[in-house]
């Protein structure tokens, strides 16, 4: 009808009139119409769109008003806002890829980005707070909606993980860490992001191998996946990354140490050639004379029983 037409009309002129002159007062009128049209004809074939156009106007107003050192995360989370309507209405539309990406970068620039996190051995799992679930929701949006692979797509895996792994998710965290890990570590301007995914993964893959009350089948599922995690990781090429060096110096510490419990349990098991053969290895390569003598030791003890026809 006629108010449908008038106030689709005026949204839109406004909004191209108001970006031609960086005028604020025309994108507030564009703004009041486009909440009026999508208020009063929610289902309107032509609704969707112009909730992208109006989650797309609320992004510039945030931005200038984030530049002019002016509150702006009310308009980031309104723009936010009209994106997850536009995905929850028509999650297989036109404007599904931009307005998960919208929405998630809306997301962060209202509630701000959490940075890389250490895991915490011993603590249990915190409920996310009402704006890191926000977060969280955005991220998920948008590695569900969005593009299937690219850098952004590491960026947002990452992000995810840096949230779960400070509030202790460290099973949520992993499947992310090894997503960002792959798309991050192709080019120069990420792979800084994608060691610091690894040494995330590292954490969340030690925690694992050591938590405690682990059946037998377990806790050697869990050295075997710290085992290839290490492994794979240095083959990728973060591993040469100048930033990598705290990552490289645990790797080395945790491939240690799972040698050390796997001769132990060579020992164990009654396999004493084996068990020799693996502590005289770890005292070739080890680093620190004192442990050397007791890893010679160690595997001197096990040839003796070989001796002794163990």
């Amino acid at each position: 009808d006629a108010t449908r037409e008038a106030l689709a009309a005026a949204a839109k002129d406004w909004h191209d009139r108001a970006e031609r002159a960086g005028d604020d007062s025309l994108r507030a009128r564009a703004s009041d119409a486009y909440a009026r049209f999508t208020a009063l004809f929610p289902d309107d074939p032509e609704a969707n769109e112009l909730r992208y156009f109006h989650g797309e106007l609320l992004w510039a107003r945030a931005t200038d008003a984030l530049h002019r050192g002016e509150a702006s995360s009310e308009l980031f989370l309104r723009s936010r806002q009209e994106f997850v309507e536009v995905l929850e209405r028509d999650p297989g539309g036109a404007h599904t890829q931009d307005a998960a990406y919208g929405q998630l970068l809306a997301a962060r620039s209202a509630l701000g980005e959490p940075g890389p996190a250490p895991a915490v051995k011993g603590l249990g799992a915190v409920p996310y707070g009402a704006a890191a679930q926000e977060l969280v929701d955005g991220y998920r949006r948008y590695l569900e909606l969005g593009p299937a692979r690219g850098l952004e797509v590491g960026r947002a895996a990452h992000g995810w993980a840096s949230l779960a792994m400070r509030h202790n998710h460290f099973t949520e965290a992993r499947p992310l860490l090894e997503r960002a890990i792959d798309e991050l570590d192709g080019a120069d301007e990420t792979r800084a992001l994608a060691v610091q995914s690894a040494e995330m993964l590292v954490d969340v893959l030690t925690i694992a191998w050591t938590g405690e009350g682990q059946t037998t089948a377990a806790k050697a599922a869990s050295a075997e996946a710290l085992e290839t995690g290490l492994k794979e990781l240095a083959e990728r090429a973060l591993w040469e990354h100048p930033d990598a060096d705290r990552l490289r110096a645990a790797a080395a510490t945790l491939s240690a140490s799972l040698a050390w419990k796997r001769a132990a349990a060579l020992y164990e098991a009654g396999e004493y050639r084996a068990c020799g053969e693996a502590y005289t290895a770890l005292a070739e390569a080890h680093p620190e004379p004192a442990r050397r003598e007791e890893l010679r030791a160690n595997a001197a003890a096990c040839f003796a029983e070989v001796a002794d026809g163990g």
